[in-house]
């Protein structure tokens, strides 16, 4: 009798701060979120417990503020396990947790007695108090988790406090609930574009990180058009009152070049007629306006190194420009030389830049001339030999490899180093000769 009128008492004095312990307490602006696992056990070997009441008390050491969130009930089982899971709106920032039992159980004497875990958040020091009615009572077994309690603060403000509200198509963001990246039970939603009121649910409520990633292929049917809004509820009820919603911005990342630019070297050595095409990993979205932009090339500087400091870049003309399917040929032609493509898409928050490539040239032609003259007046027994130096030899690869022309006149082809024109009669005449790609020697 004694142990129920104590226990009676105790419902007397805290009824009316009565509660659930999977709920929302409303006192204040500061929102606190408290999660707690507790599992108390009967002293007595198969002995129920008279009853268990738990108690919740906020407390600030530095403003002497304190709330206690109380709920009474008969617990009569043998083992009792609590899953404390609250959000608790406070007058006050409290600094420390305690989180209470008191229980009663009867063996060979009756026995009351409480249990406090106490954690203290200024100086991270837990404490575990049992305090007995009598020197009689044997402690209960009492295994209980570290209580998790932080400010429920707004998203934007710990994610967006930089003004990067972006979401990107080809990195994931993290997304923070708190500074310190403790465990605690929430729930993730979305929705997606301007003219909607339904949410999707992104994340289930369960107990994880207060960390997570986000990346733009989680959220099906998204484009750089439509808005995203994240919506955290830390309550199972998913109510108003613990929600906090996050709007993004969702951008398309820069597409990126598969493999090595495919590169046509200049025709000759001294020509600048150099071309290269890329190919990307997607096409550009052309219906919602996007193309490259910020299109140029890097080109090795006086230190003739590329990808150094002092490259020369060298803006493309024009240096916006769209492409349709997924290839990209440069506009511009480029002597032979060492590049680094630079581009943006639009609305891309940084420029991209390709690997180092190369474009090369031909060997140069060289070639001397001899004549010999004519034997006698009005003859025509004079030549002209062209020989083609072998280490100056020009393009390869084709049959005929040369021709020359005399005054500007019909092309003569030959595919040899050398070659005589013959049976020519007294004058001054002008040879040219070239390889199959119409190169010539330049002096």
């Amino acid at each position: 009798m004694m142990i129920n009128l104590r226990h009676m008492n105790l419902k007397k004095n805290y009824a009316l701060m009565a509660a659930l312990l999977f709920s929302t307490v409303s006192v204040g602006q500061n929102l606190y979120k408290v999660e707690y696992d507790l599992t108390l056990t009967s002293p007595f070997s198969g002995t129920e417990f008279t009853y268990v009441d738990y108690q919740i008390r906020f407390i600030s050491t530095s403003t002497s503020g304190s709330f206690l969130y109380y709920r009474d009930g008969v617990e009569t089982s043998a083992s009792n396990t609590k899953t404390v899971d609250l959000i608790a709106n406070l007058s006050f920032n409290p600094n420390r947790v305690e989180f209470s039992a008191q229980a009663a159980a009867v063996g060979s004497v009756p026995c009351e007695f409480r249990y406090t875990q106490q954690r203290d958040y200024n100086s991270n020091i837990d404490a575990l108090i049992f305090l007995p009615t009598n020197n009689s009572c044997s402690r209960p077994t009492y295994n209980g988790v570290i209580p998790v309690m932080f400010k429920i603060k707004d998203l934007q403000e710990l994610n967006t406090s930089n003004g990067n509200n972006i979401l990107t198509s080809c990195e994931p963001r993290t997304i923070r609930l708190n500074h310190s990246n403790v465990g605690l039970s929430y729930r993730v939603d979305y929705q997606l574009g301007p003219n909607t009121s339904s949410w999707s649910s992104f994340l289930p409520y369960a107990r994880r990180s207060s960390n997570f990633d986000i990346q733009g292929s989680d959220f099906p049917g998204i484009n750089s058009n439509t808005p995203l809004r994240l919506r955290v509820s830390y309550d199972q009820s998913n109510s108003n009152q613990s929600q906090k919603i996050l709007p993004l911005n969702y951008i398309l990342c820069s597409p990126k070049i598969i493999g090595t630019p495919s590169v046509t070297n200049t025709s000759c050595n001294y020509s600048n007629d150099g071309e290269f095409t890329v190919t990307f990993d997607r096409p550009l979205d052309l219906d919602n306006g996007e193309q490259l932009t910020n299109i140029g090339v890097y080109s090795a500087g006086p230190d003739g190194v590329i990808n150094t400091s002092d490259d020369i870049f060298t803006s493309a003309s024009p240096p916006t420009a769209p492409y349709t399917g997924s290839t990209y040929t440069y506009p511009n032609p480029l002597p032979a030389g060492e590049y680094i493509l630079s581009y943006q898409a639009t609305n891309a928050s940084s420029d991209e830049l390709s690997d180092p490539f190369t474009i090369t040239s031909p060997p140069s032609l060289a070639y001397t001339i001899t004549a010999t003259d004519i034997s006698c007046f009005e003859e025509n027994n004079g030549t002209i030999t062209i020989t083609i130096d072998p280490y100056y030899a020009g393009n390869t690869g084709s049959n005929p490899r040369y021709y020359y022309t005399i005054n500007g006149g019909t092309p003569v082809t030959f595919d040899t180093l050398s070659t005589t024109i013959s049976s020519l009669g007294e004058g001054v005449r002008e040879i040219k000769v070239f390889d199959y790609k119409n190169c010539t020697e330049r002096l």
